[in-house]
């Protein structure tokens, strides 16, 4: 990532300098008949080149606010002024007339991007509050409110991501286990080792980041900093991904199953897309399968369900994609098995 960012810099101040070069040259050999023409070439790249050079090198790249080209704007009126002759006084005039009401259209800009965010967050509240009222889940009710405004998009899915980590990170302490009055609750948290797999691996990163960021910190503050930082989302992350199996045990219901196996996975499975269902200790997952399922990470599943025809999942960061089976790692996996065979078997008969 530093590497990147300095790379990038690299790369904007010898297009700058070429630039430059090239404009003082013009103006070294400079005559009266080609002052206005020489003039407003400089003109224009010290005022438009250098910062879409700026923008196209460093803003775009990473995702800054169109806010930061203003100054290399500025920049460049003021250079324009010092190094160009007096009699383009007129020019220089004209042009701070464009400069300004430029600035004054990002500053707009930059406005109406935060009252949409705004407006697009009132949007989802008032959805939420409605869907609320239906849906029995906290995090159902805020997909589908997410979803709502939206759409079904990959913004959609990023955000509702984030929504959850923060709720089952920060909110979610106090939740009893989410359950259904028709439901048959399995859960897959109690006998895993998931639970002392993040413990270890929150105290590698709290370890490895206070020594990485110290490291870093000769080197780069910044990059001291935004590495420490993905050290903490990261611990965060994984908090709320235990928080969420402990809060989300796998349903049988009368339709289906429902699968929100942490952050990980998400399904709704109806029980006509049910093909099979395997039981056994220390599964492996053949390589050539790793494409079309999913299953728990760092855990040996029990638990394999088969699906008719391929079904779409989330995974993490909502990322989606098809599989035709589904690994789990339940506490009472012939249980399971026993319950999807009696709704499978009721299910056919009617």
């Amino acid at each position: 990532m530093v590497l990147s960012r300095k790379s990038n810099l690299l790369v904007f101040l010898v297009l700058a300098m070429i630039v430059l070069a090239a404009d003082w040259m013009a103006i070294g050999g400079m005559t009266p008949e080609d002052e206005k023409i020489v003039s407003l070439g400089v003109t224009f790249d010290l005022v438009l080149v250098v910062p879409l050079l700026y923008y196209l090198c460093f803003v775009r790249k990473r995702a800054k606010s169109l806010l930061s080209v203003i100054p290399v704007v500025f920049a460049g009126y003021v250079t324009a002024r010092y190094v160009l002759p007096s009699t383009n006084e007129r020019l220089m005039s004209a042009l701070q007339w464009v400069i300004f009401p430029l600035e004054a259209l990002l500053v707009c800009f930059e406005l109406a991007v935060v009252y949409y965010e705004i407006r697009k967050l009132v949007q989802v509240i008032k959805a939420y509050r409605v869907i609320r009222q239906t849906e029995a889940h906290v995090m159902d009710a805020a997909r589908a409110a997410v979803s709502e405004v939206f759409g079904d998009r990959a913004l959609a899915t990023l955000i509702f991501h984030d929504v959850a980590v923060f709720y089952y990170s920060c909110l979610a302490w106090r939740q009893k286990a989410f359950t259904k009055p028709d439901a048959a609750a399995f859960a897959y948290h109690k006998e895993s080792s998931w639970f002392y797999l993040m413990l270890m691996v929150c105290k590698l990163l709290i370890l490895e980041g206070v020594a990485v960021h110290f490291l870093l910190q000769e080197w780069s503050h910044q990059a001291a900093w935004l590495v420490s930082a993905s050290h903490v989302y990261l611990i965060i992350l994984l908090v709320a991904d235990y928080n969420a199996m402990r809060l989300n045990p796998v349903l049988v219901d009368q339709a289906g199953v429902r699968i929100q196996y942490g952050l990980r996975i998400s399904a709704d499975v109806p029980f006509s897309e049910i093909a099979n269902v395997t039981v056994a200790q220390g599964m492996e997952i053949p390589k050539e399968e790793w494409e079309t399922t999913v299953g728990p990470m760092f855990e040996q599943p029990n638990t394999a369900i088969e699906l008719a025809q391929p079904l779409k999942v989330r995974g993490l960061f909502g990322i989606r994609r098809e599989v035709g089976k589904i690994y789990l790692t339940l506490d009472k996996p012939e249980q399971f098995r026993q319950k999807i065979g009696e709704k499978t078997m009721y299910t056919r008969m009617i």
